[in-house]
């Protein structure tokens, strides 16, 4: 017997219509709103606040990856700026990408990174709904930028100047890259991401599950190659620092929203300390493949993370993208709308008149 066909309602006709509509106004808030939170504190007095707080840590540690004594002056600093770490707390990576914005200088450079993290931000929601090659996730991660440029830490998330904008773009491209079978472009992007954050590394277990050894071979070619280059330029002395500096615990500030497992270390008294680890090997045991296993192995690795955020919250919008556009999920929700649509039928027919 074969499924009853889909019935289309007149109601949720108007429900795609209205996403439409709140997509698009999510698209052009967003953009909106960001360029009014940068124009008002760029233009604004200068003040130690939330701009470019978080850039502070990335232009000082390029600063110090050029002197060749990253990790190993015995902290970071910008003039008389309050930092948000005592330590450079990223891998060499993420003190490498400021290098080309390091001429104009600590205020004009900050300026143009933010720019470009709202444009990276953008076009990763752009390319992670071309991931599904369905127009409707551009509506989806729409409602999602309307949603997110309304809350009271949007501004504050943009003018910070965190890395995690560029990390949107990099995943993205990733998954778009490693569904459409472009192996090389993926492991490049891949690698670049481990590199940056470390975490996405989690990733590589559906590619082993995948069997993308290509993909694997380019991104560990270039996580091996930056880190010899590294060791080359700064000496064997800064790995144990660096070490030491990437388990540094930063404090989470008044008022800032914590996420997914930081939020249930934060809230439960019963979370173990082991929780974040046992939920990121759950995720990545389960034999998902394709855009389910991506978004699987995004949400493990971001389950590692000490800290998450609220700038983070992109990135979920990318796991929740590839998990929910998944022909695993897709057959389910087929199988359950068509017994749905069977009921109604049945119960149609079995009306008196």
């Amino acid at each position: 017997m074969t499924a009853p066909p889909l019935i289309v309602v007149p109601r949720f006709r108007l429900l795609g219509s209205l996403a439409v509509a709140f997509g698009a106004a999510g698209w052009v808030l967003f953009g909106a709103r960001a360029a009014q939170g940068i124009l008002g504190y760029a233009l604004g007095p200068r003040v130690d606040s939330v701009w470019l707080y978080d850039w502070r840590v990335y232009y000082a540690g390029a600063l110090d990856l050029l002197q060749r004594h990253l990790y190993l002056d015995g902290g970071i600093a910008v003039g008389s700026l309050k930092m948000p770490v005592d330590v450079f707390n990223y891998p060499p990576m993420a003190a490498a990408l400021p290098i080309p914005l390091l001429p104009f200088g600590y205020e004009l450079g900050g300026f143009i990174w933010v720019v470009m993290g709202v444009a990276a931000m953008l076009a990763g929601g752009l390319v992670a709904a071309r991931t599904t090659r369905k127009p409707a996730w551009l509506a989806f991660f729409g409602v999602f930028w309307l949603a997110y440029a309304v809350q009271p830490y949007f501004t504050r998330n943009i003018v910070l100047g965190n890395v995690n904008s560029f990390m949107l773009l990099i995943l993205a491209g990733f998954a778009w890259a490693h569904l459409r079978e472009h192996r090389r472009t993926a492991g490049i992007l891949l690698g670049l991401a481990i590199a940056i954050k470390v975490w996405p590394v989690l990733i590589g277990v559906l590619l082993i599950r995948e069997r993308r050894w290509l993909e694997i071979t380019w991104a560990g070619a270039l996580v091996a190659v930056q880190g010899v280059l590294v060791l080359l330029w700064l000496g064997p002395a800064f790995v144990p620092e660096m070490v030491n500096a990437l388990r540094a615990v930063v404090p989470i500030p008044a008022g800032v929203v914590v996420l997914w497992t930081s939020w249930a270390r934060e809230s439960f008294l019963w979370w173990p300390a082991w929780g974040s680890v046992a939920t990121a090997g759950l995720l990545v045991a389960l034999p998902a493949r394709g855009r389910l296993g991506l978004g699987l192995g995004i949400l493990a690795g971001l389950s590692l993370i000490a800290n998450l955020w609220d700038h983070y919250l992109p990135t979920f919008a990318l796991a929740a993208v590839l998990i929910c556009s998944s022909d695993e999920l897709a057959r389910v929700a087929q199988a359950l709308w068509s017994r749905l649509a069977l009921r109604r039928l049945l119960a149609d027919r079995a009306r008196p008149g």
